[in-house]
């Protein structure tokens, strides 16, 4: 298993950022088939080879994304999808 970890600053207020987190768990769920949810602050999710979280505060975003064995292989292009999208995020 693999460990994606990632962490952005960013200048959003509480429901842009909700939303935009939103946003990328969606693009899992879309691309992986992930299931998420809220918890408080967190946004959970899971599927068949990728589960994490994604915590929000009220400047930073923290994702942590572990990737099964059948995702090892795609594990650099997560990488680099999840670079971009919370680049868009916080930019």
């Amino acid at each position: 298993m693999a460990t994606i970890i990632k962490s952005r600053t960013h200048t959003h207020d509480v429901d842009h950022a909700r939303e935009s987190a939103e946003g990328i768990v969606r693009h899992l769920a879309d691309q992986f088939g992930v299931k998420y949810h809220w918890e408080g602050d967190t946004l959970r999710f899971k599927g068949a080879g990728a589960k994490g979280a994604m915590t929000l505060t009220t400047n930073k975003l923290d994702l942590r994304m572990e990737l099964g064995f059948m995702l090892l292989p795609l594990r650099s292009r997560i990488e680099r999808e999840m670079d971009q999208y919370l680049d868009e995020f916080c930019s």
